[in-house]
């Protein structure tokens, strides 16, 4: 694990009870926020984390209502996961700020793209089924992800067979990490429940509202649950395509 960049741990305060753990490694860099796939968490970025800090960005994280270190808060009150990070961003004072998501943290960038563009310098989803919602594209993820696809293990969907069979220790690695407790969090009242807020807002496809901020879409050759490129020059025409080396949605361990 490369050293980490010092960094100053927040709870910020979201709507309906909830609560957002982070860190922000501050300095007068443009700002970077990382959006962590759907089995992750805030502590999903070891490896970007320093390297993102040593070229003079000021890195910053999160975890998602419920995930690691964060409280989810009442569903029913809950603001849209693009909303919340408004509000996180409004709270840490970042200004313009660049976008990176990663699987499903891609829905949640998208739709703060298009909600929030003028805020966002750059935008960059790797990884994602994007929240695209037209039939077609729809068919093409189910497809992918036929039952039971969501009930097999987190380590089967989230890593590719490459990694899984290559570095035993690494999914190890990679396992502790999806499971470590959180740090403390601000207990909610006992009249609230500890429900995810809505992860994004359901849209028509992207094609019709295609986000004006520079954008950039990877893919993973190894991945067997997302759709390939093949669809965002269609639903993102904006977009530039490319392609990453590593066999997981979640970079924790995986050393790229």
């Amino acid at each position: 694990m490369p050293d980490q960049a010092p960094v100053s741990e927040y709870q910020v305060p979201v709507s309906g009870g909830g609560s957002l753990w982070c860190w922000d490694t501050g300095g007068e860099g443009e700002p970077v926020v990382l959006l962590h796939p759907g089995s992750g968490s805030g502590e999903s970025w070891p490896y970007q984390q320093p390297v993102l800090a040593a070229a003079g960005f000021r890195v910053v994280g999160y975890s998602r209502r419920g995930a690691y270190g964060s409280v989810a808060g009442t569903k029913a009150d809950a603001d849209t996961a693009s909303g919340d990070l408004d509000t996180l961003a409004d709270r840490l004072g970042l200004g313009r700020f660049h976008l990176s998501g990663s699987a499903a943290g891609g829905p949640v960038a998208i739709d703060y793209a298009l909600s929030y563009g003028d805020r966002l310098r750059s935008l960059t989803v790797s990884g994602s089924v994007m929240g695209v919602q037209d039939a077609e594209y729809a068919e093409l993820t189910a497809a992918l992800q036929p039952d039971p696809f969501g009930d097999l293990p987190a380590d089967f969907k989230e890593l590719g067979p490459s990694y899984r069979g290559g570095d035993r220790d690494g999914v190890t690695a990679w396992g502790r990490s999806t499971n470590a407790p959180g740090p403390p969090t601000p207990s909610p009242s006992p009249s609230r429940t500890r429900s995810p807020g809505r992860p994004w807002r359901p849209s028509p496809c992207p094609c019709n509202s295609s986000p004006e901020t520079p954008t950039c879409t990877a893919r993973r050759p190894s991945c067997a649950s997302t759709p390939v490129t093949c669809g965002t020059s269609r639903h993102m025409s904006s977009a530039r395509p490319a392609t990453t080396r590593t066999g997981s949605s979640r970079p924790r361990g995986t050393g790229y």
